[in-house]
């Protein structure tokens, strides 16, 4: 006999990590309950479980997976558009004024959420993380070392980036400044240029 979900199954599946995922990016994990995502979906309770025998840590894991493949693919899609170092640095900062449909928050709380997760589903979820959205940069960076372009350690070097590109992102209304004391904001382009070229003069080979 076949094990296989039926499509219902998948949909019910596929429905309650959206509705924990919307919750989560919001409430973060532990404003989140299974009765109320249960509520969302549209089933009770017991179907959760049936669907995520781990419950809500099950849930949080196949949410953190999805979130993380979407980002993943969002990265693959930005290296494979732009040509040279620059830009493609260019096209990854550029990422971080897009955020997702759930928003930046939705990632900041897959990663707070973390320090309540057992150590097997923290060290699969940072693994996953690391390896589908962090190496590339490291790789990119790593190419761009071994050519003599920047000078240092990739791994450094990448996670430095990476941390300058939050200056990209847009600044929250709930936690910004009063809307009259915040100035012009430069255009999104405007600021991933700038923030390449901040690295790049710091990291340039010489």
């Amino acid at each position: 006999m076949s094990t296989m979900p039926t499509d219902r199954s998948r949909d019910t599946r596929a429905r309650a990590v959206e509705a924990f995922s919307a919750r989560l990016a919001t409430q973060g994990y532990l404003g989140v309950s299974l009765d109320a995502v249960a509520v969302d979906v549209g089933v009770r309770k017991a179907s959760l479980y049936h669907h995520f025998p781990d419950g809500k840590e099950g849930l949080y894991r196949e949410a953190a997976f999805a979130y993380i493949e979407h980002e993943r693919r969002r990265v693959a899609a930005a290296l494979a558009g732009a040509d040279g170092l620059e830009e493609r640095l260019v096209a990854i900062a550029l990422l971080q004024a897009e955020p997702t449909a759930a928003g930046p928050e939705l990632g900041q709380q897959i990663f707070d959420a973390t320090r309540h997760a057992s150590d097997e589903t923290r060290t699969v979820v940072s693994t996953t993380y690391c390896e589908s959205l962090i190496d590339p940069v490291v790789a990119l960076v790593r190419e761009a070392v071994e050519a003599g372009e920047l000078a240092g350690e990739p791994e450094f070097l990448a996670w430095s980036f990476l941390h300058l590109t939050q200056g990209v992102a847009p600044m929250p209304d709930d936690v910004a400044m009063p809307p009259e004391q915040r100035g012009t904001r430069p255009a999104a382009l405007d600021q991933a240029r700038a923030v390449v070229r901040l690295f790049l003069d710091g990291a340039r080979a010489r």
